[in-house]
């Protein structure tokens, strides 16, 4: 099964998007913190990454 991250600040944005992979078979994990995703990336190792540039406390490019 495949597995992708998702991290944006808006909780609607991920709900979204996290229902489209789901219902195609794929594990899906959402952050609202940009803070943890590196640390949700060493854990999870997703194959595809989504997120948001513009976030308030760690923006997307860092």
């Amino acid at each position: 099964m495949r597995k992708i991250l998702i991290v944006d600040d808006d909780p609607e944005i991920l709900e979204l998007v996290k229902c489209y992979f789901e219902g195609r078979q794929m594990a899906v994990i959402t952050l609202v913190e940009s803070r943890k995703a590196v640390e949700t990336v060493l854990q999870f190792e997703p194959d595809l990454i989504i997120l948001d540039i513009n976030m308030p406390d760690v923006n997307g490019m860092d």
